[in-house]
């Protein structure tokens, strides 16, 4: 016979008032549902999402933000510009440029012209006057052969200004085809001279287009314990030494000075009023948990600057004599596209501010900067100008009217183009 002691005849208590309770609070079956009110008209709901998505984006106070293209174009993508005449150009993913077309003057881009059918797939683009130029992978004219070309930076010409170029010089062709890693974004810098960023998987196929005086040299890399490589080996840099870089271009010349590097995957760059460059860096994810993980940064480069990246455990810390430091770091994330806010549709506090778009995490961080001593401080904590859910936002870029827009798409999700408005006082002159 199973003895009962008094622990478990007080556990049986507490089971048997715990039921009564329950049964005494239970509440009547509810009541049945009010009819729902009908759906509005299919041609009003599609005037609401073609310019706003209610409860997907977060914004600082008097901000808003709108889609610029139709709710049912959802192509993908991965970099944008402005040509000289103020048209919103953009690389659709694996696919050709385009310059997106208002043709009706209602804010939304209904339309679209394909600019070049000799490069696809670009993951950077820049107008000089009437020439464009682009970080792509090479597409076959018509009826001839396929480029022998990877990738490369690529100059297109519009001769006859009919918005639509003639052709496509190749500059310079670099190792493998343009991804993740690859030949990233083209700037103007503060001379005026093209800029261009570079991922740790790619590199020069002829190296003798390099400045030899380049500020930043690379070369071989050395340390007194035995570096760990990735045991997955992902990701390996493609130049040991180099890793990510950022260059100045002479396309007459076609030669490249490599200003900085050492970086990881750096996507995008951007320089602010005083001149000084800016770069928004990636993670090593698969280093998560060991000593040398480095979270996504902020840089501020400087010429001849080497940024510590190396491959596996060889990656320096902040504080090393041999690598320069990162201005902050900003925790997990898919660094993507760079802005400075240089325009005046905002408030002044906005002026200047350097802007940071994160894939993975959704958000778009700005960042006013204070000069100290030979750098900055950030004068924010990842405070976000917006924020999404989802927002696979890929590039930035200031508009001509003064307002932020942004793309978003990458690796073939569904994307779009949208804009950042403002309906708070009007800001000082």
């Amino acid at each position: 016979m199973r003895r009962v002691t008094r622990s478990s005849l007080a556990l049986t208590t507490l089971a048997v008032v715990g039921a009564t309770a329950l049964a005494s609070t239970q509440t009547p079956p509810a009541a049945p549902p009010a009819p729902r009110p009908a759906s509005p008209p299919r041609a009003a709901l599609q005037a609401l999402t073609a310019r706003s998505e209610p409860g997907r984006f977060t914004t600082l106070p008097n901000f808003a933000v709108e889609r610029v293209v139709p709710a049912g174009k959802t192509d993908s993508y991965v970099a944008m510009t402005f040509d000289s005449a103020g048209r919103l150009v953009v690389s659709k993913e694996l696919d050709h440029p385009r310059r997106l077309v208002d043709a009706d003057g209602d804010g939304v881009f209904e339309g679209e012209v394909v600019v070049s059918t000799r490069v696809t797939n670009c993951q950077g683009l820049w107008y000089d006057g009437p020439t464009l130029y682009g970080a792509c992978n090479p597409a076959a004219a018509d009826g001839q052969a396929a480029p022998t070309e990877k990738s490369g930076l690529y100059q297109m010409v519009d001769a006859d200004a009919d918005g639509v170029t003639d052709g496509a010089t190749l500059i310079a062709a670099f190792i493998d085809a343009v991804q993740e890693h690859g030949v990233h974004a083209l700037r103007r810098g503060p001379d005026g001279a093209l800029t261009m960023m570079t991922g740790n998987n790619t590199f020069f196929v002829d190296e003798t287009q390099i400045d030899p005086a380049s500020p930043f040299a690379g070369g071989r890399e050395s340390q007194f314990l035995p570096v760990v490589q990735d045991g997955r080996g992902f990701g390996p840099s493609a130049k040991i030494g180099a890793h990510g870089t950022v260059h100045r271009v002479d396309p007459a010349t076609k030669r490249f000075t490599i200003l900085a590097g050492a970086f990881r995957n750096a996507y995008d760059h951007a320089f602010n009023l005083d001149g000084e460059l800016f770069t928004f860096d990636s993670d090593m994810e698969w280093d998560i948990g060991m000593p040398w993980f480095r979270e996504i940064r902020t840089v501020h480069v400087v010429p001849g600057g080497d940024y510590g990246y190396r491959n596996g455990s060889g990656k320096l810390p902040a504080w090393s004599y041999d690598s320069l430091p990162p201005l902050r770091d900003v925790g997990r994330g898919s660094p993507v596209g760079v802005e400075f806010y240089q325009s005046r549709a905002y408030p002044s506090a906005l002026h200047d501010a350097l802007l940071e778009a994160d894939w993975s995490r959704g958000r778009l961080l700005y960042t006013p900067l204070t000069r100290k001593g030979a750098s900055y401080v950030a004068g924010a904590a990842r405070t976000e100008l917006v924020h999404g859910e989802p927002l696979n936002i890929t590039d930035v870029e200031v508009g001509p009217d003064g307002l932020v827009y942004f793309t978003t798409g990458g690796r073939t999700t569904e994307g779009g183009v949208f804009k950042v408005t403002y309906g708070g006082p009007k800001p000082a002159a």
